[in-house]
């Protein structure tokens, strides 16, 4: 076994241009919580590279890279199937986790490409979160892959340097640092609107220094969820995971609100009510049902409070939200964004906008995770597989 292990390590984090991928905005703030130690293992075929990583009290985001040596990994690293997607990754491919297991465990990670502009024909960078991590003593972790032989593992200290807030009023408990959020709630504590929808955060938002009000997913990408159950079997309560979308700064959020009652980060004893925005507020809308459930565009931005208009000369609807611009056009799946051609072709799906019967615009649902709007069916399917003509689209704008 031809075997090399090399470890390059900075003592303090000198750069955060891998998460600057990750998140919009301005993420000079967390320079000083990234970690760079550059250590590597290889053999003749591969080089498994861990690169940076951040990392809070229960979420850790890895950034690694991984390149290709001999002709033949090479072609293993680039091969595709028939629908373009990569060969090379399977669920073992990339292994992560504590040292000891007895002291600390994880609930499961994923991993996706970073962007493609750090990559070449031989190294591609990658992101590994994990949203769920207990690790009361700070134990190390490590990061191994099997395309090396033997599986050799890239050990390192996961000690969190980031502050998390823990905020605990009325039966929920939030908790939050500048690059995720999690939120536990009672099961039942949200209206049940929406029989598939296991968010319960329907009602949760933010009031930020500057005096706006926030939605959940304005600020942060749902990542994923479990159910706790009591002694009998039954739903207690429902945690929800999510990163954020910018850094949030600590100072940036003044107040959680829940349920038209506002909790101020300081004296959470001493809720207000407070009337929130129905432009704000979660909503069913009726879909058009073609393959699968596509949404009406103007009526989708009538509820969201949207600016929607028509251009005559590039028979194109133009769209205006949160402060940014999109541009429809039918007999298309592209759309522009903020002057940016995005394409939301999908191999398995129709997605080109068009006009329906009634001379309405209609877009895949696929364009709401551009516009940071979670949206999900309801009551999607009958009892024999066949679309339901009553489902509706649920939209958390």
């Amino acid at each position: 076994m031809a075997l090399a292990i090399m470890t390059s390590v900075c003592a303090a984090a000198m750069s955060n241009e891998f998460f600057g991928e990750i998140f919009s905005g301005d993420t000079a703030y967390i320079a000083d919580f990234v970690k760079t130690e550059k250590k590597s293992v290889s053999d003749e075929n591969y080089t498994l590279t861990l690169e940076q990583y951040l990392v809070a009290e229960k979420q850790a985001m890895i950034i690694f890279s991984i390149e290709a040596h001999s002709d033949t990994a090479i072609s293993e690293f680039n091969a595709i199937d028939e629908r373009g997607k990569s060969t090379f990754w399977d669920m073992d491919t990339i292994g992560f986790g504590p040292v000891d297991y007895d002291k600390a465990n994880i609930s499961g990670f994923s991993t996706g490409s970073l962007s493609e502009k750090f990559d070449t024909n031989q190294k591609r960078y990658f992101a590994l979160k994990c949203d769920s991590i207990d690790n009361k003593e700070m134990i190390d972790f490590y990061l191994c892959t099997n395309k090396i032989k033997g599986s050799p593992k890239i050990i390192f200290p996961m000690k969190s340097n980031i502050e998390t807030k823990t905020l605990k009023f009325d039966n929920i408990e939030v908790q939050y640092n500048p690059i995720s959020i999690i939120v536990t709630t009672p099961v039942s504590y949200f209206p049940d609107e929406c029989d598939s929808c296991y968010y319960k955060r329907n009602d949760i938002y933010f009031r930020t220094k500057n005096g706006d009000i926030k939605t959940y997913t304005q600020l942060y990408d749902y990542s994923s969820g479990r159910r706790e159950v009591d002694e009998n079997h039954n739903d207690k309560s429902y945690t929800s995971m999510a990163w954020a979308r910018e850094i949030i700064k600590p100072d940036e959020i003044k107040s959680v609100i829940i349920n038209d009652t506002e909790y101020p980060i300081n004296d959470v004893l001493n809720p207000v009510k407070v009337e929130i925005d129905n432009h704000l507020k979660p909503f069913m809308i009726k879909p058009y049902i073609k393959t699968y459930l596509w949404l009406p565009l103007r009526e989708t931005c009538e509820k969201l409070g949207a600016d929607i208009s028509w251009d005559e000369a590039s028979r194109s609807a133009v769209v205006k939200y949160r402060e940014s611009t999109y541009v429809f056009t039918p007999g298309t799946t592209k759309v522009i964004i903020n002057g940016e051609t995005v394409d939301f072709y999908d191999d398995l799906n129709d997605t080109t906008t068009f006009i329906d019967e009634n001379e309405r615009m209609i877009v895949s649902p696929h364009v709401t995770e551009k516009m940071n709007i979670d949206c999900h069916s309801c009551n999607t399917y009958n009892d024999d597989n066949t679309l339901n003509k009553n489902a509706m689209i649920h939209i958390l704008p």
